[in-house]
């Protein structure tokens, strides 16, 4: 019995020990406000992102601002199968609901930085990441990776910023 009870604690302490926190996903907490952040290495200048942005139809109110861009991310369902989930797996805002955010993209030379805050998923009524995924205290909630949110929104994100430069057809 003992061997037992101890073959099952070691295999739940092993898997909390293997768990992605939020923070090593690309979030963290800022005034409140929870922050998804990620810097990508490219050759891409600022009229390849524009061009992105302008035209993958994922994006609204695209504005030019000191070495960077601002825009919303228009509202989009988050795909858990991409991630390897399923429907029972993630919390249910993340299947139910289509998430928007405002995001913000800086440049530098070979490499740029998007960053997403104000996400909202939209419910009757929107409702705010934060009330789903922050306590009174702007800690993360065990639910937020329990029940894989966290990695579905940070594969979605990683995602979507990922700027592949087209070579010149010649067509």
């Amino acid at each position: 019995m003992r061997k037992i009870l101890f073959l099952m604690l070691s295999g739940l302490l092993g898997l909390g020990a293997a768990a992605q926190t939020p923070e090593d996903l690309h979030f963290s907490v800022k005034d409140r406000t929870i922050i998804w952040q990620q810097v990508y290495e490219s050759s891409a200048d600022s009229a390849a992102i524009l061009d992105y942005l302008y035209g993958s139809g994922n994006f609204a109110d695209v504005t030019e601002i000191t070495n960077g861009v601002s825009f919303t991310i228009l509202p989009r369902s988050i795909d858990i199968q991409a991630v390897g989930f399923k429907r029972g797996e993630v919390s249910v805002y993340i299947t139910l609901y289509q998430m928007t955010a405002h995001g913000l993209i800086q440049m530098r030379e070979g490499r740029y930085r998007a960053t997403v805050d104000h996400v909202v998923f939209h419910a009757d009524p929107d409702t705010p990441l934060e009330t789903y995924a922050l306590s009174r205290q702007s800690e993360f909630k065990p639910i937020f990776t329990s029940m894989k949110a966290a990695q579905a929104i940070d594969y979605e994100l990683s995602h979507l910023f990922e700027i592949q430069e087209t070579e010149n057809e010649d067509w």
